[in-house]
């Protein structure tokens, strides 16, 4: 259960949370005007990614609500994987210069841990 004392834009984030862990989503009454705010809320505590997933379940969310979070949750995507890249090829440098490096969060730290 979402705590009513939550903002509208925060239980919508709670939820999203929630459905990423295979959780069923409890339908929350939702207002127009509260749909405005999530796409800045889940950038700000980055959930685009979880809110972006939850867009199916979500039918009355407004269009341009669910544009904003698919575009942005695009761009997040395209940057992380720049950050990867430009990461691998500094690992990929300190190595030429015999330094050892090891990236200690992220998808290369989980593949050099594998």
């Amino acid at each position: 259960m979402i705590r009513n004392d939550f903002a509208p834009a925060a239980a919508l984030l709670v939820s999203s949370g929630r459905r990423s862990l295979s959780a069923a989503m409890t339908p929350l009454p939702v207002k127009g005007e509260d749909w405005h705010a999530l796409p800045d809320a889940a950038e700000r505590h980055g959930m685009t990614a979880f809110v972006e997933a939850s867009l199916p379940h979500w039918p009355d969310i407004p269009a341009p609500t669910r544009d904003i979070v698919a575009r942005r949750a695009r761009l997040q995507r395209m940057r992380a994987l720049d950050s990867v890249s430009r990461l691998s090829r500094l690992l990929e440098s300190l190595k030429y210069a015999g330094v050892e490096a090891v990236a200690i969060k992220g998808p290369l730290f989980s593949r050099w841990l594998y």
